[in-house]
């Protein structure tokens, strides 16, 4: 990706508090990795900040989540973590992004909380995303609301963003019986001395920290005591704790977003338990209304996710979907007195939604039952049929046979499985830039590098037979020449290999057939 160098850095005031619990310094030994060591306990939060401040953000993020909570709002306020650079759109979300391609900020360097465990499947709605950017990075004036039926991805558009952007968030769901504290703090007893000790919205909102996204999930599901704690920070208002009297300031950059089933009216379809939320606080905030993906997008999820379920069972799996989510839509069109969707000839409306969730178990439980002749119906049933709601199942089960007609009797269409140890024809590949991932086991070391160029990916991996450096080539004609497939297919096979154990080495790397080693491009470190 193109990146600008230009950085933009804002400095911040030393706090001159006392901290009564000793810090951990940082300190690198030889062997390159973090330790701690104990400094004086009467050292001021200015020494403190010092300390870190002389470590870089990738040491700080080794050992963050290891310093206590007050130590954590120490590293917090050091300014690495505001400083930016300028990036396209393009660069940053590739095909997915629809807006203006004009240089947006990006953080410079990771902050720990900066969300990591994004699906390699996940596909943003593109319209969302511009607007989940803008708001991100732009002006501030209401706050950020999403809603939509379950299963939409309203939770994760905003962990996606700051994934990609280096963005710091904290999140919290609520539920009718969530307290104050939880969101506030409270009092804890540490080394005999008692302290308030801040949780996610002070520490969200501080005009000293790095700038945090906050996300409060399930807005609609919270009690009103703790939904009246956020009245101020979606004004971006100064905060009070109650319990202290500490007056919290906002961070230029703290943004807050809130997910809910309803944009804070309730559902008058009752299909949620939710209530109406205060005029007041719905009315500190935009709404965008999340959907279910398209019947285009669900293929593609279901594909990179499945790469094995054929056509033959993927097709009128994705031929339902459309169906069954048009019937949903139907309940809100129903509801605003517009024209309803034809489906198959008739204006059906669910209450039932037909999530992506619900689809990924789907076709989860075919390949989970190959080679066992459980049918496409008796999976179907399991996964989506049983737990539709009453009224439904008969519709549902009639569109369910006119999309797979006497198929959904037989079991899923499932491609053989590749050979466990594919290997094409060596290529020149002396400069694609490679990741390499090592494994080792009862003193057995094994490799794994892949990446790609123009021609598709390359894979080098230690074969388990014969101990030799083995190359596997798949060409872009099996992505469908398009790069976002590629990337999503090798970001899908870098977290099966962490997943089974593999340690991903930082950095990057080149292959030398000629010399079967692999060498590291130190120019790019």
């Amino acid at each position: 990706m193109t990146q600008s160098t230009a950085a933009a850095t804002q400095q911040l005031e030393p706090v001159n508090e006392q901290v009564s619990q000793s810090p951990k310094e940082v300190e690198v030994n030889q062997a390159g990795t973090v330790q701690a060591t104990q400094i004086e306990a009467n050292e001021t939060t200015t020494k403190v900040v010092s300390i870190f401040a002389s470590k870089s953000p990738e040491q700080l993020s080794e050992i963050y989540f290891s310093l206590s909570k007050r130590e954590q709002r120490i590293v917090d306020t050091l300014p690495c973590w505001r400083e930016v650079i300028w990036v396209k759109p393009k660069d940053v979300f590739g095909d997915h992004w629809v807006g203006p391609n004009k240089s947006i900020p990006k953080r410079r360097h990771r902050h720990p909380t900066c969300p990591n465990d994004i699906p390699a499947t996940y596909q943003p709605d593109s319209d969302l995303l511009v607007d989940m950017v803008f708001y991100a990075i732009g002006d501030r004036h209401l706050s950020m609301g999403i809603y939509g039926d379950t299963g939409t991805g309203k939770t994760e558009l905003p962990r996606y963003v700051c994934n990609l952007l280096n963005i710091p968030m904290l999140s919290v769901s609520l539920t009718k019986s969530s307290r104050e504290d939880k969101v506030t703090g409270t009092y804890l007893i540490e080394n005999g001395e008692t302290f308030f000790d801040w949780s996610l919205i002070p520490i969200a909102y501080d005009s000293n920290g790095p700038g945090y996204m906050l996300v409060i999930n399930e807005i609609d599901k919270g009690c009103d005591s703790v939904i009246a704690k956020l009245h101020d920070i979606a004004d971006y208002k100064p905060f009070t704790i109650d319990d202290t009297a500490e007056e919290v300031l906002p961070h230029k950059q703290f943004r807050l977003v809130v997910t809910g089933q309803t944009a804070g009216s309730g559902d008058p379809r009752g299909l949620y338990k939710v209530e109406p939320l205060d005029r007041a606080f719905v009315a500190r905030f935009f709404w965008v209304r999340a959907k279910y993906p398209s019947k285009a997008v669900m293929r593609t999820i279901l594909e990179l996710e499945f790469p094995r379920l054929l056509p033959a069972t993927l097709k009128p799996m994705c031929d339902y979907y459309e169906l069954s989510v048009n019937a949903l839509e139907n309940s809100h069109l129903d509801i605003e007195g517009e024209d309803l969707i034809d489906i198959n000839g008739e204006q059906l409306i669910f209450s039932t939604p037909t999530s992506i969730r619900l689809m990924k178990g789907w076709a989860d439980l075919m390949m989970k039952y190959e080679g066992a002749e459980r049918s496409i119906q008796k999976v179907y049933a399991m996964s989506i049929g049983h737990s539709a709601a009453p009224d439904d199942k008969r519709a549902m089960q009639i569109l369910l046979e006119s999309c797979f007609g006497d198929l959904v009797e037989q079991p899923a269409a499932i491609k053989p499985v590749e050979p466990e140890y594919p290997s094409s024809d060596p290529q020149d590949i002396i400069d694609v830039d490679l990741g390499l991932f090592l494994h080792v086991e009862n003193g057995e070391r094994k490799i794994w590098l892949i990446g790609a160029d123009e021609r598709g990916s390359h894979t080098l991996y230690t074969h388990p037979l014969t101990n030799k450096t083995t190359y596997y080539h798949k060409p872009m004609s099996e992505f469908k020449n398009d790069i976002t497939t590629l990337q999503n297919y090798i970001r899908s096979k870098a977290e099966e290999k962490v997943l089974k154990g593999y340690i991903h080495k930082p950095g990057t790397f080149h292959y030398d057939y000629n010399k079967d080693s692999v060498l590291q491009d130190v120019k790019k470190q």
